[in-house]
């Protein structure tokens, strides 16, 4: 089950982009000849009402196959891809990713109503200070191997509830009192939520100030009435959008022109592929769904700004060439094209390849 429902969330964000180019389509008078989850080998396949559905095998993604579009790119007919106008061309091939960032925006609206706990650096700085009198919630995420968190086996991802330094008592220590209180330097009783004893530690000095040897994580509980999570998840979906491109933008670079070594980089070890995303979701919804609708979401914005970038065969790719056409004049030859298209399914399959080997290093 902790599979298959992963599966079912990926397969399901892949139906709703391709939703966005099949409704775009059919909305201003293009002819819809497949609609596909995975690519073939088809799986199952039907026809209904001049469009077959089809479920490939290779889940790696999906595809509209419209009237008109690649091989029939020499069909000018009034509801082929080739004979509509630039603009019309633009909606559809914009709409997958427009349908991703919807997705991502309803389902944060849901959880905001809900109630979920985030990340404080994930929020932008307006919703952190408006979420900021929800007492937030101080975890140890990771814990560094040798450290002395790591000697003293204290738990992660438990609420600190309690923090004792030279007999002074501070309950519910947010990450910028935690800070404070390491540098004193002098021994720590740490109590957890749901763990009966304190776990005494004392931190060292490195690099001219005292550590402990963990990553923390600060999470704020957002909750709030519909109307105005309709506004703050739209913010939020904005926000994260930025920073998921930004961060797309840095692994590019990081890959052009490596950091030296020694110093962490976003280069191919970030990538992951299928395997590592199911997994990911898998242990996410272990912890909780709520947890889980936030990473669905995530990776919902990721497909949004990955099919937006400026690649062939992607659909920012694709944008491009319509928007050259109509600056040109004259469209693209079908060779060109032909090219083009598989030039970005050797770049699509070598993220993929790398994706996969970093899930199975893993």
């Amino acid at each position: 089950m902790s599979i298959v429902i992963p599966l079912v969330a990926i397969i399901a964000l892949v139906i709703i982009h391709e939703l966005g180019h099949f409704f775009a389509a059919k909305l201003v008078g293009v002819k819809v000849l497949e609609f596909s989850v995975g690519f073939p080998p088809r799986i199952l396949s039907t026809n209904f009402r001049g469009t077959k559905f089809s479920f490939g095998a290779l889940l790696l993604g999906g595809f509209v196959k419209l009237k008109g579009d690649g091989a029939e790119a020499d069909d000018t007919s009034k509801d082929s891809l080739s004979g509509t106008t630039t603009g019309r061309k633009l909606i559809i091939l914009i709409a997958g990713v427009v349908m991703n960032l919807l997705a991502a925006w309803f389902l944060f609206a849901m959880l905001f109503t809900r109630g979920v706990s985030l990340p404080a650096e994930s929020l932008p700085q307006k919703l952190r200070a408006e979420f900021q009198t929800n007492a937030p919630t101080l975890s140890f995420f990771e814990v560094a191997p040798d450290s002395p968190a790591d000697l003293a086996n204290v738990p992660t991802k438990k609420k600190v509830t309690q923090v004792v330094v030279q007999d002074n008592i501070v309950a519910n220590p947010t990450q910028e009192m935690f800070g404070q209180i390491v540098q004193i330097g002098a021994p720590l009783a740490i109590s957890f939520e749901g763990v009966d004893e304190p776990v005494t530690l004392t931190p060292v000095m490195s690099d001219g100030k005292y550590r402990v040897g963990v990553v923390l994580l600060e999470d704020i509980h957002v909750k709030e009435n519909f109307i105005r999570a309709v506004g703050d998840s739209f913010s939020y979906t904005a926000f994260l959008t930025k920073e998921t491109f930004m961060g797309f933008v840095h692994a590019v670079v990081n890959v052009v022109t490596p950091d030296e070594p020694g110093v962490s980089t976003a280069g191919d070890a970030s990538v992951s592929g299928p395997i590592g995303i199911v997994r990911i979701l898998g242990n996410t919804l272990a912890e909780g769904f709520s947890l889980f609708l936030v990473l669905v979401a995530i990776i919902s914005i990721n497909l949004a700004v990955l099919n937006i970038l400026p690649l062939p065969i992607l659909d920012g790719g694709r944008i491009l060439v319509v928007l050259f056409e109509a600056a040109r004049g004259k469209k693209i030859s079908t060779n060109a094209q032909a090219i083009l298209n598989g030039i970005g399914m050797l770049i699509i399959l070598a993220l993929a390849v790398v994706g996969v080997i970093n899930d199975l290093r893993k």
